[in-house]
């Protein structure tokens, strides 16, 4: 591969600095340019917020600096791997009971979507290799600094293509080879994996080393060696005679590859001792080869994929002479599928319907599968996301991908569960008054009854494209949508249900239709007949039902991807004939790659990643993680969701607004978070955490995290309040009092390293919370009223006790009159495993709380930890 050539540069000799790998990029390293969080929100500008209203204490300023430090610093996953195999380096003892337990609570919080996809699975590595934001292990106040997490990126990655035999999922490559069947021949690829096996093993060994190794040496020779032998297996994969049935496992080996390289320009400093400019040039040439391999393959993968479909058709009975029966066989050899159509008078000297629908159904059955390796090759359009400096660039869509075509669906080409469908005298035909497209759609209008009579295209150019027949009659209704500034991505459709078995007519017409559009808002059952009594019909009776024409079961979806990465910019329409009237009953969609059009009109100058009390998010406006790996967007007709790094909706209101002035997001005083329309007398959705009154107001900070969530933090203790997915987080904060400090209402202790942890008051006692699972682990026996100034204070003396008005009412009894006199602090730990432990100036533990709820044989160097059973 001539593009990664030069990349011997990767086998440098290693530095002999001792050091950890997976760190943030040292400023005197290659430059990058600033995706657009950090480019508005650098560490200077940290905590530069409004000090108006119900935030302007000095306390609240400077909590809300530390929220702000902290989201900055957050990891963008919860990284259970390789926690654990750090974690691995500073415990001593028998672990591997522990590791299961971790691994068990954790099940909860690993994205599980990659069980069933590998391209799902395959995404997930690329927002590793992208995080920008490394995790940091808090370190004991007597053994100094602490640590960064080591070999996080690729032991992410790891978990994700070969994840551990313990975790019970399959590697990525099973799951490739379940889920290609209509793609390629499994087979061929099967083989060449078994072929390839030992050197991909390979690979996964020298990666598994350098996640764990001890010195940069040995780091740097593992990384070297990983790159040396997967750009080996890239060589061999893209000069194959059968490179475009090997496309899928080609897309993964692409992606790991530019992953290693991402992790050399980031680490090779520590690792080699020196930066050296090739590095980022290699990254930056092998993503453009792969971008232009791909872009040459696609032409050829689907050429040779049309040559499996194999279409025949049969000549019937002959009827009055001139008619005959025919019939349409369309067989797929590759996924063994197929389409077999009786059609009843179909065949004439000069029209043969069966040899329509034959090559029909043969084309949907191709664009249906090239719609999915489309997909498939989205992840390499983002390859140039692993790139520094070019983060923030828009994607370089493939031509051979940018426009995809589906279909043509229709009552005959879809695929049935007997496998066979008898059609009577059926006649369509393809609406050619106007454009085909590709354009901007503006407007989708529809005249349903019991059917779908008519439907019609606009485009921004003047021209319409329509199917069925217009009507006026009474019962019939017109329904409109106007959409300039989305655009819609997903149709679904339903043929008519054919309930008397006896009639031997194939459903033809379209009975109902469903638009989803990009900002989340789809029609519901506007178009169409849904249910018996969904819309009203001219002849409705007590023994007539309002929706004769009811919809049958399968469902022919008009997509290339169910999200907001392709939208519809062309369509033929088709009609047909049934008993002197047109219905509507036809659709083969042009689609085009969305993705330069997404973002284009956002407002990029609100620059936050949050709104604190008070402040508000306009339509059009965005905030944008610190990462820039995810965005909340509120788009102008009112639908605020959550995309991630491929600009997919991870979660969304589903809300429009239609007010001119537009909707707006309002984090109250009263604490709720909430979507308004036009004003505050029209709200479209609220998140439910107002506790106090307008009046008296409370400080929150709403922030779009690194991990993907949307997130409400109180101030100012930083407590999780409120978060769109998942268990609401623990938030942030110290996890050790020293002496002479103390611990007042409004403050706590944090600990989130594996569970989520924290010590704060409650009613006037001192609580110790397990938020990972719900409860409370540990209270004092005594407690203080609000108006007693409660007061827990970790003395010189060693001594943690409870104050209620400056009156001791409890005290862990670890008094030590001689520690006074000493130097150093004593210190008040919330461990990892749950416990509290008090270790004194001298490093002796002189008290646990006993509350301990996992890893029973964690221990450091300085034996805190306690060894007793738990429960």
């Amino acid at each position: 591969m001539a593009a990664v050539g030069f990349l011997l540069a990767a086998l440098l000799p290693c530095a002999h600095a001792e050091g950890k790998t997976c760190l943030a990029p040292e400023h005197e390293e290659l430059p990058f340019v600033q995706i657009p969080s950090l480019r508005k929100f650098n560490r200077s500008t940290i905590g530069v917020l409004s000090t108006s209203g119900v935030c302007s204490s000095p306390g609240d300023v400077a909590a809300e600096k530390r929220l702000e430090q902290s989201l900055f610093e957050q990891p963008s996953r919860y990284g259970i791997q390789s926690d654990l195999e750090d974690a691995f380096e500073y415990v001593t003892g028998e672990v591997q009971t522990e590791y299961q337990k971790v691994e068990d609570d954790d099940s909860g919080t690993i994205d599980t979507g990659g069980k069933t996809s590998w391209l799902q699975r395959l995404i997930k590595v690329g927002e590793c290799v992208t995080e920008i934001a490394v995790g940091e292990i808090p370190a004991l106040a007597e053994k100094g600094l602490g640590r960064f997490i080591s070999g996080g990126s690729m032991a992410t990655v790891l978990g994700y293509l070969w994840p551990s035999s313990s975790s019970g999922q399959y590697d990525i490559w099973a799951l490739l080879l379940s889920n290609v069947e209509e793609l390629v021949n499994v087979s061929i690829l099967n083989y060449e994996l078994h072929e390839r096996e030992g050197d991909f093993l390979s690979v996964r060994r020298y990666l598994t080393r350098y996640s764990r190794e001890s010195t940069t040496t040995e780091r740097g020779n593992d990384l070297s060696v990983a790159l040396a032998k997967v750009e080996d297996i890239m060589t061999h994969l893209t000069v194959s005679t059968n490179k475009y049935e090997l496309l899928p496992m080609t897309i993964v080996t692409a992606t790991l590859h530019c992953a290693i390289l991402r992790e050399r320009v980031n680490h090779g400093k520590r690792l080699f001792g020196a930066v050296d400019p090739s590095w980022l040039y290699a990254l930056q040439s092998s993503v453009a080869y792969y971008q232009s391999f791909f872009n040459y393959t696609f032409p050829l993968w689907r050429d040779w994929r049309r040559g499996l479909i194999k279409t025949t058709v049969l000549e019937g009975s002959r009827r009055r002479r001139q008619y005959s029966d025919c019939s349409a066989v369309v067989s797929d050899r590759l996924s063994n599928t197929g389409n077999d159509i009786h059609v009843l008078n179909a065949l004439s000297e000069s029209k043969n319907w069966c040899d329509d629908i034959a090559n029909m159904t043969a084309l949907r059955i191709l664009n249906e599968v090239s719609a999915s390796m489309a997909i498939a090759l989205q992840p390499i359009m983002y390859l140039q996301r692993y790139i520094p400096g070019m983060e923030d660039a828009e994607v370089q869509v493939l031509p051979a991908v940018e426009y995809v075509t589906v279909g043509p669906y229709a009552a005959v080409t879809q695929d049935l569960k007997d496998g066979a469908a008898d059609i009577v005298d059926w006649q369509w035909t393809v609406n050619e008054t106007g454009t085909l497209g590709p354009g901007n759609i503006t407007l989708a209008s529809a005249w349903t009854g019991n059917v779908i009579d008519y439907f019609r295209l606009s485009y921004e150019s003047g021209g319409d494209e329509t199917g069925g027949t217009s009507h006026a009659e009474t019962g019939y209704t017109e329904m409109d949508s106007v959409f300039p500034e989305r655009y819609i991505h997903t149709i679904q459709l339903h043929f008519e249900d054919v309930v008397d078995t006896s009639v031997k007519r194939g459903g033809a017409e379209i009975v109902n239709m469903k638009l989803f559009f990009s900002d989340g808002y789809n029609t519901g059952t506007s178009y169409g007949c849904f249910n018996r009594d969904d819309l009203p019909y001219p002849d409705c009776t007590e023994t007539r039902t309002c929706c004769p024409i009811l919809p049958g079961p399968y469902t022919a979806t008009v997509t290339v991807s169910q999200d907001p990465s392709y939208k519809l910019v062309g369509a033929a329409l088709g009609s047909v004939y049934n008993s002197g009237h047109h219905y509507f009953g036809y659709i083969n969609a042009t689609f085009q790659y969305a993705k330069s059009s997404l973002w284009s009109k956002v407002n990029k100058t609100f620059s936050h990643n949050n709104l604190t009390t008070g402040q508000r998010l306009k339509a059009n406006e965005a905030l944008w993680s610190y990462n820039g790996l995810n965005k909340l967007l509120l788009s102008q007709h009112g639908n605020l969701a959550i995309y991630d790094m491929y600009d997919a909706v991870t979660w969304q209101t589903r809300t429009t607004c239609d007010d001119k002035d537009g909707a707006f997001l309002l984090l109250q005083p009263d604490g709720n978070l909430v979507l308004y329309c036009g004003d505050t007398t029209n709200a479209l959705w609220a998140s439910n955490t107002d506790v106090v009154s307008m009046e008296v107001g409370i400080c929150q900070v709403a922030a779009i995290e690194n991990t993907g969530a949307l997130t409400i933090y109180r101030i100012p203790d930083l407590a999780g309040v409120w978060t769109s997915s998942g268990p609401i987080p623990v938030g942030f904060g110290a996890n050790n009092l020293t002496s002479p400090r103390s611990l007042r209402p409004g403050q706590r202790l944090v600990q989130r390293t594996f569970y989520q942890f924290d010590l704060s008051f409650s009613d006037g006692a001192v609580e110790l919370k397990d938020w990972s699972h719900g409860r409370m682990l540990w209270a004092t026996s005594a407690s203080c009223t609000a108006s007693q100034d409660p007061e827990l204070k970790m003395q010189s003396d060693g001594n943690l006790v409870l104050y209620c008005s400056g009156v001791a009412t409890w005290d862990t009894g670890t008094a030590d009159a001689s520690l006074e006199t000493q130097a150093g602090v004593n210190t008040l730990l919330l461990l990892e495993n749950g416990n509290l432990a008090i270790v004194n100036k001298q490093q002796q533990l002189t008290w646990s709380s006993n509350s301990k709820i996992a890893y029973d044989y964690f221990a450091d160097d300085y034996g805190i930890y306690d060894h007793q059973d738990s429960d």
